[in-house]
């Protein structure tokens, strides 16, 4: 195992960072099938199956192009850190997207699943930003742009 790698793990199980742990391990696990050893040397059960409960979900459930996405697995560590909830199925019920603004979230929202047909000159008057935070009462995001759906 390189050293890197087993600065970050250390600083992870350090700061009882599990989000953080499963993702290193998820990152390096191929490259050198000890990284486990080493976990179960230095977590205690719980931590460890959540460690592993992540990796696993992750191999058997995600195509290829997801786990290429760094921005994915982003996603997923907040709507863990928003929802507390593991499932990779919620996690992907419940991902709308990532996205600069409230406003930018609520115009897609509205061009792609309102079934009303406005014009586009008529288009201009919508007020996005009021409409964003009425989603907001079905919707959460976070700090880094992720916007996620409160009904998975």
């Amino acid at each position: 195992m390189y050293d890197y790698e087993v600065k970050e793990m250390i600083s992870c199980v350090a700061n009882d960072d599990v989000m953080g742990l499963a993702l290193t391990v998820y990152e390096y696990y191929e490259e050198n099938p000890f990284v486990m050893e080493y976990l179960e040397e230095n977590l205690d059960s719980s931590a460890l199956q959540q460690v592993a409960s992540f990796v696993e979900a992750f191999q058997e459930n995600c195509p290829d192009e997801v786990l290429d996405s760094d921005d994915y697995r982003d996603a997923y560590v907040s709507f863990v850190e928003l929802f507390g909830e593991y499932s990779l199925e919620s996690f992907q019920d419940s991902y709308r997207g990532h996205y600069s603004t409230l406003k930018e979230f609520a115009q897609e929202q509205f061009e792609n699943y309102e079934t009303w047909d406005v014009s586009e000159r008529l288009q201009n008057y919508i007020d996005y930003e009021a409409y964003g935070r009425d989603l907001m009462h079905d919707f959460t995001s976070c700090e880094s742009g992720f916007y996620f759906c409160n009904h998975y």
